[in-house]
């Protein structure tokens, strides 16, 4: 008694809480993490790339053209991904280019369609495919 305390709760699916759990006194705050727009992409990668790893050209409305309908978690697997792009590409120079981006994004696309709006039907797929299975109480 008498401490504070701060727990954060993260979901993919907010319409299965329970209504219990949204009153005030037990859930202070929702916030929402939406997609990023072309700023919200070139301040990631920004903070994530030194300016000396990046090429002086780089094209940040292609590269937000191809991270499109991505949460924010995809674009910095994107930006993980176009960093080893740009390791073998140049030869361990690391500097990274418009189209690393453009390709790591457009790798993404596949689990990004498996993961989209449809939720829990798209995850059970990917686990048969996986050859994973599911049990219900996943």
């Amino acid at each position: 008694k008498g401490r504070n305390m701060i727990c954060v709760f993260t979901t993919n699916h907010p319409d299965k809480i329970h209504r219990g759990m949204m009153r005030p006194g037990r859930l202070d705050a929702v916030m929402h993490f939406g997609q990023l727009d072309i700023t919200g992409i070139e301040k990631l990668i920004r903070i994530l790339i030194p300016a000396e790893n990046l090429e002086a050209d780089i094209n940040f409305v292609a590269i937000h053209e191809a991270c499109r309908g991505f949460q924010p978690a995809f674009v910095k697997e994107a930006i993980d991904r176009a960093k080893r792009y740009a390791l073998v590409r140049s030869g361990g120079l690391n500097v990274m280019s418009t189209e690393d981006f453009i390709y790591a994004a457009n790798g993404l696309r596949p689990q990004r369609k498996l993961f989209g709006s449809r939720g829990r039907k798209n995850a059970s797929r990917c686990a048969r495919l996986s050859g994973r299975g599911m049990t219900e109480q996943e």
